[in-house]
């Protein structure tokens, strides 16, 4: 099902964000253990948001977007990407916060909350 099947106001806020995204002008900046410096490491990055619900839990009425990301070095894109993270974006329709639960390449989880609104154009 995609967002626009089903209208935007389920998913709120994160309607707009469905969808394929790419960029070319990452910039991680971190400690190379190689050179024994913190360094700058340019990158491409590929985002699919995909929508789904509504999924019902007790009060909850929950609209989500499945959560993928891959990035790969500068040169290395025909290579496997050297970071990934997967999880799901949460709606709740009636209570209106909006969650993150993500799931990055060690296995560690993260989740957020805070209370969003739709902006109406």
């Amino acid at each position: 099902m995609s967002v626009g099947e089903a209208g935007t106001s389920e998913w709120a806020p994160s309607a707009a964000l469905a969808g394929d995204w790419e960029g070319n002008d990452g910039l991680d900046v971190s400690f190379h253990n190689a050179r024994d410096r913190v360094g700058e490491t340019g990158y491409l990055e590929k985002v699919q948001l995909k929508p789904f619900g509504p999924v019902e839990n007790g009060r909850q009425s929950l609209y989500g977007l499945d959560y993928r990301m891959a990035a790969w070095r500068h040169g290395e894109e025909d290579q496997n990407p050297f970071h990934t993270e997967v999880g799901y974006w949460l709606w709740d329709a009636r209570r209106r916060p909006d969650h993150a639960l993500l799931r990055g390449p060690a296995g560690h989880p993260a989740h957020s909350r805070r209370h969003m609104r739709a902006r109406r154009p």
